[in-house]
């Protein structure tokens, strides 16, 4: 399972694994993680953060696009 993302885990197993991988690793914090919502929102101007990335910028200079959809698009049977 070396690789593969971890699911099914209480708060405090993801807590546990997290301390486990050494310094710099820890569970994620709400308010982080919504600061890091905020500014994506600010930066790509919309919610879809799975919406096919594109280097392009606009006009304007912003961003467009998204992220990509990451390990969302993840074979479950293949995965499991």
């Amino acid at each position: 399972m070396l690789g593969r993302p971890a699911t099914s885990l209480t708060r405090s197993g993801f807590r546990t694994r997290a301390a486990a991988r050494g310094t710099g690793w820890s569970q994620q914090y709400w308010k982080a993680y919504m600061a890091w919502v905020r500014l994506f929102v600010v930066e790509y101007c919309t919610f879809n953060s799975q919406a096919n990335y594109n280097a392009t910028k606009t006009t304007e200079g912003y961003m467009q696009g998204g992220l990509g959809a990451g390990v969302s698009i993840v074979n479950n049977t293949a995965w499991n």
